[in-house]
C-alpha cells in the first residue's frame, strides 16, 4: 500500500485548539493546558448528490478528563471551511454533551477556519466532560489520477494534550460501496514525519450492503500527533459540485476586479495629469537645436543658472557660488594641510572674506551669509568647523529652503515662467496626497471586507506616484525662459568638451 504515501497532505487538516479562562485563585500555578482526553471518536458518513458531488456528515465525540479544580471553562474546535482551495459548505447542526444536552458556543472565522468555542464563561467544568459535535460538509473527495480518494485527518496535530485513543469509522452507503477499491491506509505520528505510532484499518459489510471502514490507534498520540485515513474509489465516483464552479467564477470575477483596481486609477490619473501638463506645463518649443555657448545668459550667475536648469537649490548650488565668488576675488580659498600624529596626514580648506561683497548678486550674497561668519574683510571659517558645527548646518538648510523659494519667485517674476514654478509643483504634489490616503484607507480597512478591493488600494497609491511623478515637470517655462534653458544647456555642452579638465 506505499501507493498512497505519495498523498500530498490536504489543506483540509482539522486543526484543534484548545482554549480556557484561568479562574479565581494562583493563576500562575495553574496551566489551562494540562488535561488530557481519554477518547477521540469520529463517525464519518459518507454520500453523495444526484450528480455525484461526495458529502460528508461528521459526528465526532471528545471525551476530556479535566483537573479537579476551577481552571478550564471548555474548548475551542476549528474546522476547516476550505479543501485544495474550495469551499466545503460548512453547516454545524448540533453541539451536545454526552447526555445530549445543548453545550453553549459560539463561532468565528479565522484562517480559513470556523472556530468553535464550546463553553461557558462563567462556569468552570471538572472531570469527565463529553463534547459531541456534529457538521456536514459537501465536496470532500481528491481527484488522483486513476481513482477518486477520501483523505482525511481525525484529530488534527494541533492539540497539545494526549489522546488515550483515537478512533474513527467511515460509514458507506451500498451505492458507493461498488465503486470502494481494496486499496486503504491508515498512518498516525507527527505530520508530515514518516508514522511513528501504529494503527489498523479494516473492513466490515454489512446485511444492506453498506461498508464500514474502522480506523483506530493501537497506542496513545501525544501532543502534536495525528491519525490519518485515506480511501480510493473507482476514477468518476464523484464530481466537483456546482459550488467549486461558483467559487472559481466568484475568484476570477475577484482576481478582475483587483486588476481593474490596480490598472484603472493610475491610467485615469496619467490621462487627466497628462491633459494638464500640455496645458498648463508644457513649455512652448524653442530653436530646437543646441547651440554651444561660451558666457551664461545675461543676468545669470551660477546660483540662477543651476535653479533654472534643475529647478532645486542643493549643496552643489553653494558649492558653485562659493567657487563664484573665489573667482571674483571676492573670497580666498586656501589648502591647509593637516597634520596628523601616527596616522596620515589631510587637507582642510579654509574661507576668507577679501573683498567688501558690494554689487554682488543677492543669491551669492545669501550663500556667503550661510557659510562665512558675517560679511566683513577678514572673517575666515574652515570646511571642518562648517561640518562639525551643528548650528552652521542648521543654518545652512534653511539658507537652501529660502534661496530656493526667492529664485522660484524671482525668476517667474522676471518671465521665465509662466507661475512660480516652486509653487506650481507644491499644488500637485499636495493633491497627491489626497490617493496616497484613499489607498491606504482601501488597503487596511475596506479591503478587510472585500478582498479584491485590495487592488484599488494599491491603484490609489499607484495614481499618488503618477501624480508626483508629473508634478515634477509641470512648471512651465515662458518662451523667454525656453531661450535661456537652451542657452545654459549650450554652456554646459561647451565646458564639457572644450573645458572639462
Amino acid at each position: 500500500m506505499r501507493w498512497l504515501l505519495r498523498f500530498v497532505t490536504p489543506n483540509l487538516l482539522l486543526i484543534f485548539l484548545v482554549s480556557s479562562l484561568i479562574g479565581a485563585g494562583d493563576a500562575s500555578a495553574q496551566d489551562t493546558q494540562n488535561f488530557r482526553f481519554s477518547s477521540f471518536s469520529a463517525d464519518y458518513y459518507l454520500g453523495q448528490t444526484q450528480d455525484k458531488t461526495a458529502t460528508l456528515k461528521v459526528v465526532e465525540t471528545l471525551v476530556a478528563e479535566f483537573p479537579d479544580y476551577d481552571q478550564n471553562h471548555g474548548i475551542l474546535r476549528a474546522i476547516p471551511e476550505k479543501y485544495e482551495g474550495h469551499t466545503v459548505s460548512l453547516e454545524v447542526e448540533s453541539v451536545v454533551s454526552g447526555s445530549g444536552g445543548q453545550r453553549n458556543y459560539t463561532s468565528t472565522t479565522e484562517n480559513d477556519n470556523l472556530v468553535l468555542k464550546i463553553g461557558d464563561s462563567n462556569t468552570f467544568v471538572q472531570g469527565q466532560q463529553t463534547y459531541i459535535i456534529t457538521y456536514t460538509m459537501r465536496n470532500v473527495a481528491l481527484f488522483q489520477s486513476g481513482h477518486d480518494e477520501f483523505y482525511w485527518d481525525v484529530n488534527g496535530d494541533q492539540w497539545q494534550q494526549t489522546f488515550d485513543s483515537v478512533s474513527a469509522r467511515v460509514h458507506i452507503p451500498g451505492e458507493l460501496s461498488s465503486s470502494l477499491q481494496d486499496r486503504q491506509v491508515c498512518f498516525a505520528g507527527y505530520s508530515g514525519q514518516a508514522a511513528s505510532v501504529p494503527c489498523t484499518i479494516e473492513r466490515r459489510g454489512t446485511n444492506n450492503g453498506k461498508t464500514v471502514i474502522d480506523v483506530n490507534t493501537k497506542e496513545a498520540l501525544t501532543a502534536g500527533q495525528t491519525l490519518t485515513f485515506a480511501l480510493a474509489f473507482d476514477e468518476g465516483t464523484f464530481q466537483p459540485g456546482p459550488e467549486i464552479a461558483k467559487e472559481e467564477l466568484l475568484r476570477k470575477i475577484g482576481i478582475g476586479i483587483a486588476a481593474g483596481g490596480v490598472l484603472v486609477p493610475p491610467l485615469v490619473a496619467f490621462g487627466l495629469m497628462y491633459r494638464r501638463w500640455r496645458r498648463f506645463g508644457d513649455d512652448p518649443k524653442g530653436r530646437g537645436v543646441i547651440i554651444p555657448e561660451y558666457e551664461p545668459p545675461k543676468g545669470f550667475n551660477v546660483v540662477t543658472s543651476d535653479f533654472m536648469l534643475h529647478l532645486s537649490v542643493g549643496t552643489r548650488t553653494f558649492s558653485a557660488g562659493l567657487l563664484q565668488l573665489a573667482v571674483s576675488r571676492y573670497v580666498r580659498i586656501s589648502e591647509i594641510l593637516v597634520k596628523k600624529k601616527l596616522r596620515k596626514d589631510t587637507t582642510d580648506y579654509e574661507l576668507e572674506i577679501i573683498k567688501p561683497l558690494t554689487g554682488v548678486d543677492k543669491e551669492l550674497v545669501s550663500i556667503a551669509k550661510a557659510i562665512l561668519p558675517g560679511l566683513e574683510v577678514g572673517n575666515k571659517i574652515k570646511i571642518s568647523d562648517i561640518s562639525g558645527s551643528v548650528s552652521t548646518r542648521t543654518d545652512i538648510a534653511k539658507a537652501v529652503s529660502s534661496l530656493s523659494d526667492s529664485l522660484a519667485g524671482s525668476l517667474a517674476k522676471a518671465g521665465y515662467f509662466v507661475k512660480n514654478p516652486k509653487a506650481a509643483k507644491n499644488s500637485y504634489q499636495l493633491w497627491s496626497i489626497a490617493p496616497f490616503i484613499v489607498g491606504g484607507v482601501v488597503i487596511f480597512i475596506v479591503s478587510q471586507l472585500y478582498l479584491p478591493m485590495i487592488g484599488a488600494g494599491i491603484g490609489s497609491i499607484l495614481a499618488g506616484v503618477v501624480m508626483i511623478v508629473f508634478a515634477a515637470i509641470m512648471p512651465a517655462k515662458t518662451l523667454k525662459g525656453v531661450e535661456a534653458y537652451d542657452a545654459l544647456l549650450g554652456l554646459k555642452d561647451y565646458i564639457n568638451l572644450a573645458e572639462k579638465d
